[in-house]
């Protein structure tokens, strides 16, 4: 989550949205996800928009999740929960893989996944 928290640094909007009282779910990819330094990160005119896509401001433990649940970003991406295996094994966000969950914070949860989500805001939603 370090380079993550690193890159997050450089959206001041986005701090100050997760810095609020939430509730928020984060999807955090984990350090190995990324195949670029902070530094390549931060100088992606695209960063701000590939990290809104990760964080939603609806609460979604483990316990409240189910395959086909939709939960949508704050940029509007859809993101769909998924199971691969009965009956809440092999968990996945967009097909992303979701190495640990519920890591419990005082305004929501973490999940960490083993990649990067795409932007993709659907017509009719927040952006």
């Amino acid at each position: 989550m370090q380079l993550f928290a690193k890159v997050l640094r450089g959206c001041p909007e986005i701090v100050r949205l997760l810095s609020g009282p939430g509730p928020f779910t984060v999807f955090v990819p984990v350090n190995r996800s990324f195949d670029l330094s902070a530094e390549e990160l931060l100088a992606n005119p695209r960063l701000e928009s590939v990290i809104r896509c990760h964080i939603s401001t609806t609460h979604v433990p483990l316990e409240a999740m189910y395959s086909g649940r939709p939960v949508s970003a704050i940029d509007g991406t859809l993101l769909m929960l998924s199971f691969n295996q009965w009956p809440r094994g092999e968990p996945t966000v967009n097909g992303v893989p979701i190495a640990h969950m519920d890591v419990k914070c005082s305004n929501g949860t973490i999940h960490l996944i083993d990649g990067v989500l795409a932007p993709n805001p659907q017509r009719g939603r927040p952006k």
